[in-house]
């Protein structure tokens, strides 16, 4: 299955150990919590921040068919079949967690277009 999550559990701030306890530490206390109000927009925007380094600095992408696989079963159908609508070449797609390790947590996929997101799929939510 499609695993956002997993791709955060690789990124820099799990690797290293202070990092981790500094990143938790300032979630819990407030620092980079991200209050999502709906509106497609600031998801988009918060979703591209949340993407691992990996795909931010290196411009790696989720294969298109891999996550159209994974998407294009369940409750999820629909949201994927309009975001493959719009599917430009050369949009990425990132996967995103926002809100790591507390009860308001968001993961999903971002499709990028010149480094902006333009549609956010929220796959699990704590």
């Amino acid at each position: 299955m499609l695993d956002a999550y997993n791709e955060f559990e690789q990124s820099i701030w799990h690797r290293i150990l202070p990092l981790r306890w500094l990143y938790r530490k300032l979630v819990h206390q407030g620092f980079w919590y991200i209050t999502i109000d709906g509106t497609k927009e600031q998801l988009c925007r918060e979703a591209t921040r949340h993407a691992p380094p990996s795909y931010q600095w290196f411009g790696q992408s989720l294969k298109h068919d891999i996550v159209g696989r994974e998407l294009s079963t369940g409750c999820l159908r629909q949201e994927w079949s309009e975001v493959k609508n719009t599917l430009e070449p050369g949009d990425k797609i990132w996967p995103f967690v926002i809100n790591p390790w507390t009860m308001s947590m968001r993961a999903g996929v971002v499709t990028v277009r010149r480094r902006k997101g333009i549609a956010a799929i929220v796959s699990s939510v704590n």
